[in-house]
């Protein structure tokens, strides 16, 4: 089984990827009818809003919000993980209840 993880573009910034909260609630709402038996969807992942931070805690609290909403919605007991922050934001992550991080840049220096 393949864990799954679909990534939303809360703060909507032209220069991110990832679904709008419409389209992955849209989204997942369809691949949960699919009832895919070797996928495992685990939650979400966004990233935050650069040199803000206050605009990146209130992406990931919204993210965790959004995360709660669909374990009410499509009735998911194994979606819970959300995937945000990396090396210059994961402390804000972590306390808006992050269960992933993605900290690459702290541990290997900046990308040549």
């Amino acid at each position: 089984m393949l864990n799954c993880l679909l990534q939303v573009n809360v703060s909507g910034e032209a220069n991110k990827s990832g679904l709008s909260r419409e389209e992955m609630i849209a989204l997942l709402g369809e691949l949960v009818e699919l009832n895919l038996p070797n996928l495992a969807w685990r939650g979400l992942m966004t990233i935050g809003v650069n040199d803000d931070v206050a605009e990146t805690r209130k992406a990931f609290s919204i993210l965790r919000i959004l995360l709660e909403e669909c374990q009410q919605r499509f009735a998911l007991k194994a979606f819970d993980q959300l995937s945000m922050g990396m090396s210059n934001d994961y402390a804000i992550a972590i306390e808006e209840g992050a269960t992933m991080v993605r900290i690459g840049t702290e541990l290997f220096g900046q990308r040549q």
